[in-house]
């Protein structure tokens, strides 16, 4: 086999993952929208595929996410971008909103001839310039929607406090 033809089956091959990673996407956001019981995307495809629970929770996120992102899900379901590359564009989104980073021809196509990395900076950089524009009440808005924190009782009658946080692009590391 010669090493152009090589090449060419590996670019199918990405393409063909990024569809499926689409038709998985589309599938876990209708597990999660039917009434059976408590069991939700993140469980199933953890059941299902094996994955680690990180994994499944990260695909469950990537579905939810693509169902207010139908710019974002077409081009991953098209193969032009993997799905790296949609969790970095969803990123963006949990900072200044689905339907701005959906509707960002430049970003999109950004990602759509990038490597990841280079997608993850784009968009922080374009997360930082939407941010600037935002005025304080709706800045204020978003960041408090990106944070939570639970108070439970364990077992042996101790409180637990959890807290959680949603990082902008721009302070999380590369994994």
């Amino acid at each position: 086999m010669s090493p152009f033809a090589t090449v060419g089956d590996l670019g199918a091959l990405s393409r063909l993952r990024a569809a499926v990673d689409a038709c998985e996407a589309r599938l876990a956001a209708e597990i999660d929208h039917l009434d059976d019981f408590g069991n939700d995307a993140a469980g199933v495809l953890r059941q299902q595929s094996g994955c680690s629970l990180a994994n499944a929770k990260r695909a469950a996120e990537r579905a939810r996410s693509l169902t207010e992102m139908p710019n974002v899900a077409d081009a991953l379901r098209k193969g032009r971008i993997t799905a790296e590359h949609a969790d970095a564009l969803i990123g963006g989104a949990a900072i200044v909103g689905a339907a701005a980073v959906d509707s960002s021809a430049p970003l999109l196509d950004t990602a759509s001839m990038s490597l990841v990395e280079r997608t993850r900076r784009a968009v922080g950089d374009w997360v930082r310039k939407q941010r600037a524009g935002m005025n304080g009440e709706e800045l204020y808005r978003r960041q408090r929607a990106l944070r939570s924190l639970t108070i439970s009782q364990t077992a042996e009658g101790m409180l637990k406090a959890t807290a959680l946080a949603t990082l902008p692009p721009e302070r999380r590391s590369a994994r």
